[in-house]
């Protein structure tokens, strides 16, 4: 038991160096980091108090975190809270992908109608939830550039979606990743299971400068198509999705699969050092030569 604390003490630490790292990078204080630990520290009891149906109050709080009553109550009167919101629109996006109901006979996403309360847009998003206002997401697809607004209706755009016009919606998931990673890796660490699951790293360091930006277009359309395939396969047992699916068959098992790649230095970084370090070559070889 004390090898398994000891352990789980070194993983917490080495797991807060990236974090610690980006606040360095940063310029961020350790006052603010210990504020925003304390926020989400109460925020994240609270979510556990909810889900057990203990009520949640300051006493409650403070017991369970170690923070004084005073700290608890103040963050609590926060209206600027850390969220942690539910991504509905990726829900959308992947049922439109692979519900047939939403897709051609060859199983691309159609163009969809979506002005008026029947229109097929509202009842796409109306399988995913009841509570959500269709124009609200479509709102939000809009701001994530995942849809396109055609005479013929709107259509669903193909590709990666990046965060820079929304980078918000970048660091949501940042935060599910890093939550996800963490529950593997302990589960792998802590816990006998027939199948492992998946961590999976390659490390390369003495790439060619010059083709980075080739490897990451590479990189970044195998990503493309591996997800896609991992879409339509999971999509075959996911009970709001296929049709196929036994109405008895119990559901609610949860798989999350994500990726990501990075190279150093980026590619337009890459191509001018290489250029760099040519014209640096041809000159010490023309003075050479001339010696």
């Amino acid at each position: 038991m004390q090898d398994f604390q000891r352990t789980r003490e070194q993983m917490l630490g080495l797991m807060m160096k990236p974090a610690l790292r980006f606040c360095l990078k940063h310029a961020m204080s350790f006052h603010k980091l210990m504020e925003m630990a304390k926020q989400a520290l109460v925020e994240l009891t609270i979510v556990e108090l909810e889900a057990s149906g203990s009520k949640v109050n300051v006493s409650r709080v403070s017991a369970a975190t170690g923070l004084n009553r005073r700290d608890v109550a103040r963050i609590l009167r926060q209206e600027d809270r850390l969220e942690d919101l539910p991504h509905l629109a990726s829900r959308v996006t992947n049922r439109w992908e692979n519900d047939p109901d939403f897709t051609t006979k060859n199983g691309k996403p159609r163009v969809l109608s979506y002005r008026g309360k029947n229109s097929e847009f509202h009842q796409l998003v109306a399988k995913v939830s009841k509570d959500l206002h269709a124009g609200t997401m479509l709102k939000e697809l809009e701001r994530r550039g995942a849809v396109e607004r055609l005479p013929s209706g709107l259509k669903l755009e193909s590709g990666t979606n990046f965060h820079t016009s929304a980078p918000n919606k970048g660091l949501e998931l940042l935060a599910q990743d890093t939550s996800s990673l963490i529950d593997a890796v302990e589960e792998n660490l802590f816990t006998e299971q027939a199948t492992r699951n998946l961590h999976i790293r390659t490390d390369y360091d003495n790439i060619l400068l010059s083709r980075l930006p080739e490897v990451r277009a590479w990189l970044l359309e195998h990503g493309r198509n591996y997800h896609r395939e991992v879409r339509a396969y999971l999509s075959q047992f996911d009970k709001d999705v296929s049709p196929n699916t036994g109405p008895d068959e119990p559901g609610g098992g949860k798989v999350v699969v994500t990726a990501f790649s990075t190279t150093q230095p980026g590619d337009s970084e890459a191509i001018k050092i290489a250029e760099e370090i040519k014209r640096s070559q041809q000159l010490e070889k023309q003075s050479g030569g001339k010696a």
